[in-house]
């Protein structure tokens, strides 16, 4: 059940991450700012479940959870959310998941422009957002899984996953944010989230499998 609950936390989250710009994408011209409020707030939501994945995660290495299950689970999680992930791709779909969420948060129709199935590709938007991606799948089980090794050393392994997870950062504040909002800026957003959303898979994707084969190739060391 804790599997269970771990997994799910971690595909809801990153959900959450991704589709917040999917909301934004909704948003007109003029009523940019009131939107952006609420999705912050949609946003935030994401850093609650991963705050049960990490604690549930750290519970896990507490008491001595084998390496290789640890492993399992992450890729688990990042492959199942990629999956996820390219389930929504669809235009209904997509669209039907974000007139949900943008009534949760009480956006007006008046504030929400029609959908445009137009779709154009950016390759910086889809590379960037990847090795982003990619990079905090990997500071995800980093420290837990060093932790894991090395007991005796897991506070200093906890801030070595958090300078894995600040170079995701930087990708993302300085090399996708901005691509974003230039498309925001431009009224070119949703016709651009398929890249967004193609980067993110493709990170996922990535990350999963590496993490994957870390563990079928290390897991009779561990188990």
């Amino acid at each position: 059940m804790t599997y269970v609950i771990l997994v799910l936390s971690l595909v809801i989250a990153l959900l959450i991450e991704t589709t917040s710009w999917s909301l934004r994408s909704y948003a007109k011209i003029e009523y940019r700012g009131t939107i952006i409020s609420k999705t912050n707030i949609y946003l935030y939501g994401a850093r609650l479940f991963i705050l049960i994945y990490m604690t549930g995660l750290s519970f896990l290495v507490d008491k001595r959870e084998a390496v290789f299950n640890l492993i399992m689970l992450v890729s688990f999680s990042y492959i199942l959310s990629s999956v996820i992930h390219l389930s929504i791709l669809n235009n209904n779909t997509h669209a039907k998941i974000c007139n949900i969420f943008l009534r949760v948060l009480f956006v007006d129709k008046l504030m929400i422009r029609e959908q445009n199935k137009t779709k154009e590709y950016s390759s910086s938007l889809l590379l960037n957002t990847a090795l982003s991606a990619f990079t905090f799948s990997l500071a995800m089980i980093a420290p837990y899984f060093f932790a894991s090794l090395y007991p005796d050393y897991r506070m200093t392994f906890g801030t070595i996953g958090q300078i894995i997870n600040s170079l995701g950062t930087v990708f993302l504040l300085f090399f996708v944010d901005p691509i974003l909002y230039r498309h925001m800026d431009n009224n070119r957003l949703m016709e651009n989230l398929h890249s967004y959303y193609a980067g993110r898979i493709l990170g996922f994707i990535l990350g999963g499998v590496l993490i994957l084969i870390m563990g079928l190739t290390l897991g009779d060391a561990f188990q």
